[in-house]
């Protein structure tokens, strides 16, 4: 089992996209539409900036 503290989180989750549960494929299909997953507020900046972008996963994946 993994516990987390509260320094481990640097969001907040806010809602979770009701519409994947019941079609998953719409993370694949529509990620920027129906196929969103979370929605997130209190973003820490720094750390928010060191994910990567649609252009930068799509470079590093090939696609």
């Amino acid at each position: 089992m993994i516990r987390y503290t509260a320094e481990h989180f640097w969001v907040r989750l806010e809602e979770g996209g009701t519409a994947v549960a019941g079609n998953p494929a719409l993370v694949n299909e529509d990620p920027m539409g129906a196929g969103w997953m979370l929605r997130l507020s209190d973003v820490d900046a720094a750390r928010f900036a060191t994910l990567l972008d649609e252009a930068a996963y799509d470079a590093l994946t090939g696609n």
